[in-house]
């Protein structure tokens, strides 16, 4: 399951010793960013000099390097550059805010505004420029000399509209931890985090007060709260016993879910931004399967083999693996084909659908049930069968939709127990292709591709005449899909490239393999050649935690 550690590294530049000859090492001063995370294919590593300016820019879609220089005044050179809003800035040794353009291999330079005067502090020793959420701040202090002891502090801003810097006396609700050796900061949704602070810095912020912790936890989306307590250890008994605020649940695009072989710890990894976390599971029996995973739970089964018992006992439960939260069904002992539920488990109307493997009988249990319950009548309408499809059924307007091998949609009311079957028959061919049934904005979408990966149609359902119709838009959403949860979500925060993507539970060269509408092509190869598919232990989970009642954690 590594993801980042497989990303090769670009070549070594052979220009850049050359361009270390005829000045004094200790007064030359190289500058590293990253306009995407490394898993995005328009990533650029962008180099840059303080002196003689050059600009170094190597390209992960072309691999290939390109090595400029720039223009600038004899006495000036590039301090450091963020990436602020797809746009690349930057503060000069002569105090001038800059944009740096790349287009066409051809770097440029505009001068955007001079800092303010610098005398509001004397003359500030440290400096940090520092991209957050959008928005562009530089911090100036002013240390005693040879200590760490800070005399004065000044916080600027810069105002876009405007196309100035403003003075702040408060940063809101952002939360800045820098790092001056490197002269900037590092930050992932409002916070920024800290990697190499002198001891000093990392004790005060060890001796941070819990309720701190807590306003800053506030802000963060799970994996970055993960992120977080590997930095500082003991923040994580507070990080653990926090739930995530109701404004945080969709901070964290989906995540694909992974556990190890004894099912006693999982992986957590978000394709979107390259990171990943790993999550303890000691409660978890050691052969549990994944069944479906909707709402942050996961629907999971183990199997128990009693000696005294003619037959094997079959427990189901749901399990939050944020939260630790197990909820436990009715015990079952049938076969099925295909199963999902309608909302969390810990709302009342919760409903599990199962298809029963052998005969095609439905079996549901709502809230509140000690045992399941048989659908009477079979999945037979006008003397035709419908047969499902393995793909779960999707809970869209209060029923729940299947997918049949001939593109039928079969539709259940679990309220009125009523069956309906919709749409005309499609010559699909359902042993050599993978099926996904995907809800998406209240619309249904069916996305089929060869086994090989070489042909994907997505199709959308024209629900006034239940009519397949094939797009090629997602409607600006992603879709995660694989064969026991699919989930479709909006980009938060993130560049534009990456919407109209489907991603499957594959690793190919260390990468996700994915699908692009806007490209129509396959990624990081054109098809499923060489792609590690991953076990049936994975499926995709929206993290999600919130704190619930003992009540709402009973089934019945």
């Amino acid at each position: 399951m590594e993801i980042i550690d497989n990303i090769p590294p670009p070549p070594l530049v052979p220009p850049v010793k050359q361009l270390e000859k005829g000045f004094d090492p200790d007064h030359v001063y190289w500058s590293y960013n990253i306009t995407a995370p490394p898993t995005d294919e328009n990533c650029i590593l962008l180099i840059t000099r303080n002196v003689d300016p050059y600009i170094l820019a190597y390209y992960l879609r072309e691999k290939k390097w390109f090595v400029k220089k720039v223009h600038m005044s004899e006495d000036d050179g590039i301090g450091h550059v963020v990436i602020v809003n797809d746009e690349i800035v930057g503060i000069t040794y002569s105090d001038n805010f800059i944009n740096l353009h790349l287009e066409h291999d051809k770097p440029t330079i505009e001068y955007l505004k001079k800092i303010p005067d610098r005398s509001l502090l004397g003359q500030p020793n440290c400096s940090c420029i520092i991209e957050s959420h959008g928005e562009l701040y530089l911090v100036m202090m002013l240390k005693l000399w040879r200590t760490e002891v800070v005399e004065k502090l000044s916080i600027l801003k810069f105002n876009f509209s405007e196309m100035r810097w403003e003075e702040v006396k408060s940063i809101g609700d952002h939360v800045f931890f820098l790092d001056f050796r490197i002269h900037k900061g590092l930050s992932e949704k409002r916070v920024l985090i800290n990697n190499g602070a002198s001891e000093s810095e990392e004790t005060q912020l060890k001796k941070l007060p819990p309720e701190l912790v807590c306003c800053v936890l506030n802000h963060l989306s799970y994996l970055d709260s993960r992120c977080l307590g590997d930095a500082f250890p003991k923040w994580l008994p507070i990080i653990r016993e926090t739930p995530m605020p109701l404004s945080n649940r969709h901070r964290d695009s989906p995540c694909l879910l992974s556990f190890t072989n004894d099912y006693k710890s999982c992986f957590l990894v978000d394709p979107l931004r390259g990171m990943r976390c790993t999550i303890q599971s000691p409660e978890l029996p050691c052969n549990v399967k994944v069944l479906s995973s909707k709402h942050g739970w996961l629907l999971l089964t183990t199997t128990y083999h009693d000696l005294m018992a003619t037959d094997p006992y079959t427990d189901i439960f749901f399990y939050n693996p944020l939260s630790k939260a197990i909820i436990r069904l009715p015990p079952y002992n049938f076969e099925h084909k295909t199963i999902s539920f309608s909302s969390p488990p810990t709302s009342s109307d919760c409903v599990v659908v199962a298809v029963h493997f052998g005969i095609g009988e439905m079996v549901i249990c709502r809230k509140g049930d000690m045992r399941w319950t048989e659908i009477d009548g079979e999945f037979q309408q006008n003397d035709e069968w419908f047969k499902t499809l393995y793909t779960p059924p999707v809970f869209l307007k209060e029923k729940f939709h299947f997918l049949s091998n001939d593109g039928r949609v079969g539709i259940f009311d679990p309220v009125t127990g009523s069956w309906d079957v919709h749409g005309q028959r499609r010559i699909v061919n359902s042993k050599t292709h993978r099926h996904y049934l995907i809800e998406s904005n209240d619309e249904l979408f069916w996305l089929w591709a060869t086994e090989d990966g070489d042909r994907l149609i997505v199709c959308k359902l024209d629900q006034s005449n239940y009519v397949w119709k094939e797009t090629t838009s997602l409607e600006g959403m992603c879709f995660f899909v694989c064969r026991n949860s699919s989930i479709s979500d909006g980009v938060l925060n993130l560049s534009k490239n990456k919407e109209e993507r489907i991603y499957f539970p594959m690793l190919q060269d260390g990468q996700f393999v994915h699908y692009s509408c806007i490209q129509d092509r396959m990624f990081p190869k054109e098809n499923f050649d060489g792609a590690g598919e991953l076990s049936d232990g994975s499926c995709w989970i929206q993290p999600c935690w919130v704190q619930h009642t003992d009540e709402e954690l009973r089934w019945f």
